[in-house]
């Protein structure tokens, strides 16, 4: 066996090519909500180390978001579901945006 096929892949990772993505399962209530079971967006990187900071950044950005959602009954019932992904999806661009603008880049 490879070193590579050894080494797990990073949670809420996964690679195409050579770029990697972040992915994560919506829970069935909060899924309901947004209209999506689940969230994919790339991580614009090649590089695992890289990957795997901003997965966890975008992992915590959707648990806030999530937590939110979960105590703010009221914003469900005043906002439609194309709303409610619009921010979820703003949330998510602006943290990768965060990331890309800080420069900080950890490449093996």
């Amino acid at each position: 066996m490879t070193q590579s096929s050894l080494t797990p892949k990073p949670r809420y990772t996964f690679q195409r090519n050579s770029l990697y993505y972040f992915r994560y399962t919506l829970p069935p209530d909060i899924s309901k909500v947004v209209g999506k079971q689940g969230l994919r967006y790339s991580l614009k990187t090649g590089y695992i180390k890289q990957a795997e900071r901003k997965a966890r950044r975008l992992a915590g950005t959707v648990e806030e978001f999530i937590s939110g959602v979960r105590q703010e009954s009221h914003i469900k019932m005043n906002l439609s579901e194309a709303q409610i992904q619009s921010l979820l999806d703003q949330h998510l661009r602006q943290s990768l945006n965060d990331d890309e603008d800080k420069g900080v880049y950890y490449e093996n």
